[in-house]
């Protein structure tokens, strides 16, 4: 029988990259497959960014360490756990601490064992309620404020301070205590921070173009993001993809019913788009119909950018 083409089963110079391509961009997350691509490029050092410490902080007086214990005057200290697995879902050194009591001295007290922290993190206490003691704190601490307050719903009492130290700025983020409000400042601020501090191509989340299943009531002065489900297939009665099962109203056999009348955190558990509702008119008086086009928000896809960052 006569050989195969002589081409055949012989990898030429060049047919992978060349000299002078760019194999992987500057900001992209170093993946297993990068490593190795760029070792096979002849690399054997990466410039890459220092992980960001950051350091989370549940505060009230309200928060029970312990989910099981709780007395009947508390709640669960949840947002500090749902952050910082949203913070780790990136490449920086994170973790907890609180729940922090309501005072002056709980608060700066937390705040300096959090010194070497690159970002500080809170959950609660950024309002201004009698209880509210984050900018106060900060204040004493000797944190200068950068703004305070964002024309969004969920999550409009949300801070932003700046510590000046010899080794850089400290940035502190104050989020709302409400679970929800605390999930969507998180998605929409403190996630861009730490992608940006980390050198990505991307920072903020990516926008989908989207089509309304159903008619939504006339948002008002603020931008709202208001959570809903997304599905591959226009007004499916089923969405498919993560936790269609629990979509579809069907509890998740492996996951247990809640022990406590705090329901707030089922809406994040549902959660899989965050629909960026702008204001349609001066008084956003205008209903969405169900076909009008919209920008959403991904919440469930990963947390960068496809475009790895």
């Amino acid at each position: 029988e006569a050989p195969g083409p002589s081409h055949k089963h012989i990898r030429r110079c060049g047919l992978d990259f060349m000299q002078g391509n760019e194999v992987i961009a500057a900001g992209s997350l170093i993946g297993p497959a990068d490593a190795a691509l760029a070792i096979a490029a002849g690399h054997k050092h990466l410039p890459v960014c220092r992980k960001p410490r950051v350091a989370v902080i549940d505060s009230g007086d309200e928060l029970s360490a312990d989910p099981e214990t709780c007395a009947p005057h508390q709640i669960p200290a949840s947002n500090g756990a749902m952050l910082l697995a949203m913070a780790r879902k990136l490449p920086v050194d994170a973790w907890r601490s609180g729940p922090v009591a309501d005072t002056l001295d709980a608060l700066t007290g937390a705040f300096d064992a959090a010194h070497h922290a690159d970002v500080i993190v809170t959950s609660g206490g950024a309002s201004v309620g009698e209880h509210d003691l984050v900018r106060p704190a900060l204040e004493a601490w000797g944190a200068s404020l950068d703004f305070w307050r964002v024309a969004i719903k969920p999550g409009k009492p949300i801070l932003v301070a700046r510590r000046d130290r010899r080794t850089g700025p400290q940035i502190v983020m104050g989020l709302p205590g409400n679970p929800v409000s605390s999930f969507v400042t998180a998605y929409h601020f403190m996630l861009p921070l730490l992608r940006r501090m980390l050198g990505a191509r991307y920072a903020l989340p990516m926008q989908i173009a989207a089509k309304l299943g159903a008619p939504m009531p006339a948002n008002g002065p603020r931008r709202e993001l208001r959570a809903l489900r997304a599905s591959t297939q226009q007004c499916a009665d089923r969405p498919r993809g993560f936790g269609s099962r629990r979509h579809a109203g069907r509890r998740d056999p492996r996951v247990p019913p809640p022990k406590w009348r705090y329901c707030l955190t089922l809406q994040i558990s549902l959660l899989n788009c965050s629909l960026n509702v702008h204001n349609r008119n001066t008084s956003g008086e205008r209903q969405a119909r169900g076909s009008d086009h919209v920008d959403a928000q991904a919440a469930r896809i990963a947390p960068v950018h496809p475009d790895p960052a």
